[in-house]
């Protein structure tokens, strides 16, 4: 749904939502309202990863790796060439928030348009 996909919308430096607070709550919030854990920025870094360092006491007890993540990051660690696929929209955003590679053209064309 369109909420759910603004969770998980790159910004500033190609972070997430949950990797651009500090606020408690918020990142409470945005756990709840399901932000993906696992989608990585341009510097190939999770939001898991980020929550662990800053906040690791709002993780969730107990993550376990959904199977679509797991595929989407074998795509993408294998570099295999999803964009020119001939599959639905929705695969292909799923798949490039776990990818690096898209992430970081995502951030190097904000940042052309801004210097524009």
């Amino acid at each position: 749904n369109g909420g759910q996909a603004m969770l998980n919308e790159t910004g500033p430096l190609g972070n997430r939502p949950l990797q651009n607070t500090v606020q408690d709550v918020v990142i409470k919030q945005l756990i709840e309202y399901g932000a993906h854990l696992d989608a990585v920025n341009s510097c190939g870094h999770t939001v898991y990863d980020t929550i662990n360092i800053f906040a690791p006491h709002l993780l969730p007890e107990c993550t376990v790796d959904r199977l679509s993540c797991i595929s989407a990051r074998t795509v993408a660690v294998g570099n295999i060439c999803y964009q020119s696929m001939d599959l639905p929209p929705r695969i292909k955003s799923f798949i490039s928030l776990h990818d690096r590679n898209t992430q970081d053209y995502i951030l190097r064309n904000e940042i052309h348009f801004i210097g524009d």
